[in-house]
Parts: structure tokens; C-alpha cells; sequence
């Protein structure tokens, strides 16, 4: 029996881009479907509000990219270890998938490696897929 993957994305930074502008993204699957995954973060929210900790309130502001002393405390308490020196957007996207996992011990929420993204309906990953060519959708909308 093989457990079917739910692929999401996570974005690290200004993902609507009415700030700085500057997002990474990362690629991750769960065990359960996208719903399950929010409820997840919500559950964890939950677990750790007596903490008051959650992803969303770590480098949150412009310019912050000093990871709280406490917070590092906080988090080797539940058994997750951060390096404050070395924290930057994918040591992020790590904490959220950690943090989903708290939330739902049977979602399996990993972040995929840089190198891997889910497959794409482009050219690459269809001719690898089919060993068929596409030729891509929609090329003129946006060289205006």
C-alpha cells in the first residue's frame, strides 16, 4: 500500500508583493490533502497558544531577521533545534513544515529537497513524463 503525496507550496517572504517584493518558495508534500494541512497549522496554533508561539510571529517584520533567543529556548523544548546563525528562508520553510506536523502527527508534511519541485505542465517535466513535446501555454500575455 502506497500513501498518496499532496503536494503544496510554502512561500517565505512577500508572497503578495505589496512590500518588499522578495519571496522564496518551497516545495512540500503531506500525506493528506491541502485542508488537512491548514487545519494542521490551526491545531498546532492551538498547541502552542499557551506559548504564544507561531511561524507567523518569527522574522515577521522588515528587516527582522534576528531569530529570538526565547523562542530558541522555546522550541528545544518540544524537541526542535534551531541555529540562529544559520536561519535564513529554507530553515524557515523547515520550522512551518515542523510546526504542521505538531498540529497533525499523521499529516507527514516534508519539505522537499531544493532540487526537487512537484512536476510541472511544462515542456521538461511532460517530455520526461510522456516523451512528448508541449510547447507551453500563453507565451504572449505577459510579453507586453
Amino acid at each position: 500500500m502506497t500513501t498518496e503525496e499532496h503536494a503544496f507550496t510554502i512561500p517565505i517572504g512577500d508572497w503578495s508583493d505589496d512590500g518588499h517584493g522578495k519571496c522564496d518558495y518551497y516545495h512540500a508534500t503531506a500525506a493528506k490533502p491541502f485542508k488537512q494541512v491548514c487545519l494542521a497549522f490551526e491545531a498546532a496554533k492551538k498547541k502552542f497558544k499557551k506559548d504564544g508561539f507561531t511561524p507567523e510571529n518569527v522574522c515577521n517584520e522588515y528587516e527582522d531577521s534576528t531569530f529570538p533567543e526565547e523562542t530558541i529556548e522555546l522550541l528545544a523544548k518540544h524537541g526542535y533545534k534551531v541555529d540562529a546563525e544559520d536561519f535564513g528562508t529554507r530553515e524557515m520553510a523547515e520550522l512551518v513544515v515542523w510546526f504542521l506536523n505538531q498540529g497533525d502527527t499523521e499529516l507527514n508534511a516534508v519539505l522537499l529537497p531544493e532540487d526537487k519541485e512537484p512536476p510541472m505542465l511544462r515542456n521538461w517535466d511532460y517530455r520526461d513524463a510522456i516523451n512528448k513535446n508541449l510547447d507551453g501555454f500563453g507565451y504572449g500575455l505577459l510579453g507586453s
